[in-house]
């Protein structure tokens, strides 16, 4: 659904929502690295700015997925900050505008733990799928958050906290499932 609708139906609904831009056939979003750069350290600016947690997010050239985690109103407003960042250096760069349009974009609400599951998924396998890459060396998606092996070899309670919270606050459901997880 677009997001004008998905405003209409889920106001001020709290959950985890997934993002999709529209697939670019003809242009490209990120060039080279240091657009994808810019492109991950605006997803880190924009929740200092808005009250969203970004659970999972891919950059591909023409197109990105985010999914967030927040009440509806201020994951579209976050995901429209991060259209419009990505617009202004798409127009500074390269002098191309009206690229990215959030009312393209696509969004999903991500109803129960195994639809999560499969989003993560689909968004993890994305950079496989479209042949650009091993999915485990692609630098622009979570991986070695989902895969690492080396985390559970992190001892103390800040990382032990940091590899469970997000996946136990996961709108209260069962998370054994999600943490299962070792490949696709």
């Amino acid at each position: 659904m677009n997001i004008k609708l998905f405003l209409e139906t889920f106001q001020n609904r709290e959950g985890i929502f997934s993002f999709t831009t529209d697939h670019q056939e003809t242009q490209r979003i990120f060039r080279n690295a240091h657009d994808f750069t810019y492109g991950v350290n605006t997803l880190a600016l924009g929740t200092l700015k808005y009250r969203v947690k970004v659970m999972c997010y891919v950059l591909m050239d023409n197109h990105l997925h985010l999914l967030l985690k927040g009440r509806s109103e201020d994951c579209a407003a976050y995901f429209k900050w991060v259209l419009h960042r990505l617009t202004l250096m798409l127009k500074s760069r390269y002098g191309i505008s009206g690229l990215l349009k959030s009312d393209a974009a696509d969004v999903q609400v991500v109803t129960d733990s195994n639809m999560l599951l499969n989003e993560v998924a689909y968004q993890l396998r994305n950079p496989y799928k479209a042949r650009m890459t091993n999915p485990f060396s692609y630098p622009w998606a979570p991986f070695e958050v989902y895969f690492n092996p080396y985390l559970s070899n992190l001892r103390g309670d800040r990382f032990r906290s940091y590899r469970s919270r997000p996946y136990n606050e996961a709108c209260g459901w069962e998370s054994r499932k999600f943490l299962s997880i070792r490949r696709l």
